[in-house]
């Protein structure tokens, strides 16, 4: 019940994108929770809890589930340019012309099956995901500085839930990762199944008003 919980208002806040939000002194924090699942290995029910949430939020909003979802963080290149601005260059004859189209919906939900991918990806010299995770939690303007490509994302909303077991997450995530700043962006909970269903259990029994409310 913890996981489908965390996961739910995790990736309904990544759906919502930068709407519905909360003005604290002179910053903006919009509905965004970055939930790391730990728990025992096929026992917890991690990726069961994924599905639940997945098959309503299908029925809420089609182009969020098929278009805004991916896996695989490993540079934080690569994640800036899924959330990229369009880019415009001047050719010789002075005219502004249009080389990337860039990404027009800036919502990103992130699932991470192996949490300790990422801690591992951070470890390595000259990775930047660790720095573009902060400021992708901050709201702030992603962007590289690279001389031949540099990519740049404005109002962007990602989101990141994650899954790991303890014996991982203790093994990768070291107090210069917390120290640094990363780990206190996410959210660490203890899951653990709450019952056995040898043939799978049932479908979920919603209210019939829920789909329309959650549009809404």
């Amino acid at each position: 019940p913890v996981a489908i919980l965390a996961l739910f208002l995790s990736a309904y806040g990544n759906m919502i994108g930068r709407g519905a939000h909360f003005v604290v002194e002179g910053d903006t924090h919009y509905c965004k929770i970055w939930p790391v699942l730990v728990g025992e290995s096929s026992l917890a029910r991690k990726g069961t809890a994924q599905g639940r949430v997945n098959r309503v939020l299908a029925q809420v909003d089609e182009h969020w589930y098929y278009s805004c979802q991916a896996q695989g963080l490993s540079s934080g290149e690569g994640l800036i340019y899924h959330v990229r601005d369009k880019k415009i260059k001047t050719n010789k004859e002075g005219e502004e012309v249009v080389v990337d189209d860039g990404v027009i919906d800036k919502r990103l939900m992130l699932t991470e099956p192996e949490f300790a991918g990422p801690l591992t990806v951070m470890q390595r010299d000259g990775n930047t995901l660790s720095v573009v995770l902060r400021m992708a939690w901050d709201n702030a303007t992603l962007q590289t500085l690279t001389k031949n490509s540099p990519e740049r994302s404005t109002g962007s909303h990602i989101t990141i839930a994650a899954h790991t077991n303890q014996e991982e997450l203790l093994k990768h995530l070291t107090s210069a990762k917390l120290g640094g700043g990363v780990g206190n962006r996410f959210f660490f909970l203890l899951v653990r199944r709450s019952k056995l269903l040898p043939h799978g259990g049932k479908e979920d029994v919603l209210p019939e008003d829920l789909i329309d409310r959650l549009r809404a």
